[in-house]
């Protein structure tokens, strides 16, 4: 019975200290969430410039496309 009252009572002190941790944990998770959403955010508006810049690339070279085309046309 005694050495069932010290594991009992060594394992309540071992919750007590991971219960101390709980704010510390709850800040930390709030950190992360607000720096992971921050990082959907930039991600986000990284990948809307990179579709705008693709399909200006595209209008570009449509436009290249039809320049040669008009000169080689000329040309006969």
């Amino acid at each position: 019975m005694a050495e069932e009252l010290v594991r009992l009572t060594n394992q309540n002190d071992e919750m007590e200290e991971m219960v101390k941790e709980i704010p510390k944990l709850k800040v930390q998770l709030k950190d992360l969430e607000q720096r992971h959403n921050t990082i959907l955010q930039m991600y986000g508006e990284k990948a809307e410039e990179a579709e705008e810049l693709r399909l200006d690339l595209e209008d570009v070279k449509n436009m290249y496309k039809t320049q040669i085309d008009e000169l080689l046309k000329n040309q006969k």
